[in-house]
């Protein structure tokens, strides 16, 4: 059995002004952190991917809940909502950068994927050692995730509309942090090894342009 890293869990919200000095091409940045408010929360187990935001709000995944917050007119955080769902282990967490109502979690090989708004399950994929997830930013189908194969740690995609799923490189370790470019299909991966790799996603499509009338 795993241990519980912390009994009454807290979660620090911060601000953070960012000031930034030219340094020739480049650009040296200072940020000041200054506590806003101090939300509790539940316990969790060990893992490096328990928060995820969107706009206004943040979700928090505790042991078997989802804890989401929302920022009150004074600039705090207070609790909105919990989600709960079956009694699984949640491990990692993603919110969609496109669809405000839409949040994934990692299960005991699933990808679950959340209607916040409505509080319910809207979709499982299969996905056998599942560790982490990332939802893409420059499409609202696309979720990358890392998975635990044998030795072999595999990176994959997944498309929600359709459940499908494709393996799209092999780590040699767990991917255990995705972190997609904000408007482009390019993703940073952290492994537990320590290797980092970033590269064009060629297996997650762009949208698709508007075709042209050829008349005009």
């Amino acid at each position: 059995r795993r241990r519980l890293r912390a009994i009454n869990f807290k979660i620090l919200v911060a601000a953070a002004p960012i000031f930034a000095e030219p340094i020739g091409s480049f650009s040296r940045t200072s940020m000041l952190l200054a506590q806003v408010s101090a939300a509790p929360a539940g316990c969790q187990v060990w893992s490096h991917n328990v928060l995820a935001a969107h706009g206004r709000r943040f979700a928090y995944i505790g042991t078997l809940s989802i804890y989401v917050y929302a920022a009150d007119a004074d600039g705090s955080y207070g609790l909105e909502k919990v989600l709960n769902g079956p009694d699984e282990v949640m491990g990692g967490v993603s919110w969609s950068p496109l669809d405000a109502s839409r949040l994934v979690v990692t299960v005991a090989d699933h990808l679950v994927v959340w209607d916040v708004d409505m509080g319910v399950e809207a979709q499982r994929i299969r996905v056998d050692g599942v560790y982490s997830v990332g939802w893409a930013a420059h499409s609202p189908h696309i979720l990358a995730s890392g998975v635990r194969q044998s030795a072999q740690g595999q990176l994959r995609f997944h498309d929600v509309r359709t459940g499908s799923s494709e393996v799209v490189h092999s780590m040699g370790a767990t991917p255990t942090v995705l972190r997609w470019h904000r408007s482009m299909p390019r993703l940073a991966v952290g492994a537990a090894s320590g290797a980092r790799r970033g590269a064009p996603c060629r297996a997650a499509p762009r949208r698709a342009a508007p075709r042209r009338d050829p008349r005009h």
